[in-house]
């Protein structure tokens, strides 16, 4: 079986910070239902909170 790997950055306005974050627990869950998902990450630098990365 063939995998494929995606990596990719969000950048998400400050004022539209907190909504993205309060979201992301659900969009994290739902990617991890897709068929064929085997891991799915959003992670955050604490010195500079945009963009995401996704991994």
């Amino acid at each position: 079986m063939n995998k494929i790997k995606l990596s990719g950055y969000i950048e998400v306005p400050r004022e539209d910070l907190e909504a993205v974050e309060g979201e992301l627990p659900n969009h994290i869950a739902l990617t991890h239902q897709e068929a064929g998902c085997i891991t799915f990450t959003v992670t955050q630098d604490t010195d500079k909170p945009v963009p995401f990365r996704c991994l």
